[in-house]
């Protein structure tokens, strides 16, 4: 298929001169290791991209293209079913075909860190991500982290200084954009505004025979709850039948949407509603019923302010002859630049009428919006002939949070699998296909509230709020991570509560062996079940804001609670309802495709941080030697590996600093939480 430039402009390969001027958001990392091992023959090692860039190697390699689709807590263990049953046939043809294996992620395996690690090749004390948040110890707050906070270079940066072109779409961490050589536009974690479906209430009465007598339909059943509360629009419900049976059945929807000017959005609620929509021509939309209509553009008051919001209606039939409505939350697009360059929204709100970065829903939205998801997956690989296209889909990890391996979960897989197919049959001969998740999903019988635990121990006090009081507090947990405080932890302190400090010893370090000792027994009220918890430290060379200690090891009938912070429950051993049971396992799936990867292979176990120097080997790209991921050597047939060095410089730290992008607009944890799906 011929595909049609983003952008026009001299040569891809002539741009190597300008790059390093495009990817100035590369951070100064530190000292390695020494050099890795190179299965492939004498080492090619450089002492930075410039040495490489000049150098005759740079000139005679080609460029491998690599397709890099991510699927958020997508593991072999429910794919696999699906292949049996015949209903994932391009993933099927992956394994076939292909290579293939467990991915084991990060100790703590959210999704920030992990896929932060994955697309960097550096683990969290490198990359300075731990988890969904910062903790400011001095503010004694949460925020949320982001793309500004990884401190190494993702592989779509260093692809760009090499000359190679990119695109970066909807990935995770990768907010605030940065200068590419391509296009990008962020995923997970880009700020943005939804609010929850609004109570409703009936249409007024007085509206209806107005909508009616210009309605050219043929029938009109009542539906109730029929405009949303905050909303300033005013809709008209019409149902009609579309079959020739001879029996009246409702099968489409339309949808009047009367615009409502803002500055008359008070007048929704006094009884000249009427007047208020005089005049204006409505908006006409035609759905099935018990389906999603398209996204609809609304005025909606947000935190006092008259804003345009989008939100999507069902038409659901109920037992009595009546229809409820179903509304989705209103979502309100990023107020800030969340697109390089900055122009490439205004194409994408032409083409998709509203683009919506990863956000969690309910699940009755899942299956459209991984549809939704798979169009503009196309129409973004489509754009370019891209040296290195990157996707994630998130729409897996929302529906295994929703409701497990469900029906659901199995219409988000066939989505995706339909992109996989049309890559496969697009993607050029040379290129390599590459599908991996960030983490795999389980369901846990038990939940561990932590920070319960350690109130018992007497180290935690929650205020009158239930919240946990910071002040009095020595220690509490969040998101599988423990925080000091170390304005407390003195000998004095710790002596007085009954905690030995040997001499000599930093009262922090005796606090941090009281803990794991208090931690690796932990029982349930009745005394009948005991559970086991391991705590680390991270090293003192570690960057970022680091946590004092992390939860680490793999349970398989429990699980840590993912929140802390509040007291939502008092026991500290609970059995999981609902969809609270459905949480992250650390053993995620990949799979590899195409040119020289070996066929039919179980490539067996990998690591999450192998992934991004596997994908610069592909292109020809030095890897830097502080990488803590290494080549996945046994996915390539050994013609590929004899004719492909794996190229090295001693680190990345020649590439510009600066400081974090502009517009890396900061939420507080909790409300970035909330929008996706991790709070209720």
């Amino acid at each position: 298929m011929k595909k049609i430039h983003f952008s026009s402009g001299p040569a891809r390969r002539s741009r190597v001169a300008t790059c390093a001027a495009l990817c100035v958001v590369l951070w100064v990392t530190g000292c390695g290791d020494g050099e890795k091992a190179n299965q492939t023959g004498l080492p090619m090692s450089y002492r930075d991209l410039d040495e490489f860039l000049a150098s005759p190697e740079n000139r005679k390699t080609g460029v491998t293209p690599v397709v890099f689709i991510g699927i958020d807590g997508a593991a072999w263990e429910y794919i696999d079913p699906l292949i049996e049953r015949g209903e994932l046939p391009n993933l099927a043809r992956m394994k076939s075909e292909g290579a293939w294996g467990d991915l084991q992620s990060i100790p703590c395996y959210v999704s920030p860190p992990s896929w932060a690690t994955m697309l960097t090749g550096a683990l969290p004390e490198k990359t300075g991500v731990y988890t969904y948040g910062r903790w400011d110890s001095e503010r004694r707050e949460f925020t949320n982290v982001n793309g500004a906070d990884v401190q190494v270079p993702g592989v779509w940066h260093v692809a760009s200084l090499t000359g190679r072109r990119v695109g970066v779409f909807n990935v995770p961490m990768s907010y605030p954009p940065t200068p590419v050589d391509g296009v990008m536009v962020t995923g997970m974690m880009t700020p943005y505004e939804m609010t929850d479906p609004p109570e409703t209430r009936p249409l007024l009465r007085e509206l209806r025979p107005r909508f009616l007598q210009n309605s050219s339909l043929t029938s009109f059943s009542p539906i109730r709850r029929s405009a949303t509360q905050d909303s300033l629009n005013v809709y008209l419900w019409a149902l009609y039948d579309t079959d020739d049976d001879q029996v009246q059945r409702y099968d489409r929807v339309e949808l009047e949407v009367y615009p409502v000017a803002a500055d008359a959005a008070d007048a929704l609620d006094a009884a000249d509603a009427t007047e208020t929509t005089a005049g204006t021509d409505p908006r006409i939309l035609v759905f099935d019923v018990g389906r999603f209509s398209p996204w609809i553009q609304i005025l909606a008051r947000r935190e006092g302010r008259v804003e345009e919001g989008w939100c999507r209606f069902a038409i659901l039939p109920a037992p009595d002859g009546h229809y409820d409505t179903l509304i989705s939350p209103v979502m309100f697009a990023p107020s800030d630049t969340y697109t390089y360059p900055d122009s490439f929204a205004v194409e994408l709100d032409a083409k998709f009428g509203f683009y919506i970065p990863s956000v969690f829903l309910g699940e009755e939205l899942v299956p459209d919006m991984a549809t939704d998801a798979v169009a503009q997956a196309s129409y973004f690989y489509n754009m370019d002939d891209w040296d290195l296209f990157l996707y994630v889909f998130t729409q897996s990890d929302n529906a295994h949070h929703l409701s497990g391996f469900s029906p659901t979960a199995r219409d988000v897989y066939r989505s995706i699998d339909g992109f996989v197919g049309q890559v496969m049959a697009e993607m050029p001969p040379n290129g390599v296909l590459i599908v991996a998740s960030d983490h795999g999903f389980r369901e846990y019988t038990h939940g561990v509230n932590l920070n319960a635990h350690l109130q018992r121990l007497g180290l935690l006090e929650f205020d009158g709020d239930g919240r946990v009081d910071y002040e009095s507090s020595l220690v509490f947990h969040n998101l599988w991570h423990l925080y000091f405080n170390r304005e407390l932890i003195t000998r004095d302190e710790l002596a007085r509560r009954g905690i030995d400090v040997a001499g000599g010893e930093d009262p922090v370090d005796a606090f941090a062996r009281h803990l794991q000792q208090e931690l690796s027994s932990i029982r349930s009220a009745d005394g009948r079940r005991s559970f086991s918890l391991e705590l680390s430290r991270y090293s003192s060379e570690s960057r970022g804001e680091t946590p004092d200690m992390a939860v680490r090891g793999t349970y398989e009938q429990y699980v840590v609670d993912f929140l802390g912070f509040e007291n939502p429950y008092p026991e500290v051993i609970r059995q999981l309802e609902g969809r609270e049971r459905w949480w992250h396992k650390r053993d995620g799936m990949f799979a590899a495709w195409g040119a020289g990867v070996r066929r039919g292979a179980d490539a067996g176990r990998h690591d999450i941080q192998d992934i991004a120097p596997t994908i610069l080997y592909l292109l020809g790209v030095p890897l830097s030697k502080e990488m803590d991921g290494t080549v996945m050597h046994g996915v390539f047939e050994a013609r590929l590996l004899a004719k492909q060095a794996v190229f090295t410089v001693d680190d990345y730290s020649q590439l510009p600093a600066t400081p974090a992008p502009r517009n890396g607009r900061r939420e507080s944890l909790e409300k970035k939480l909330r929008s996706l799906g991790y709070m209720q």
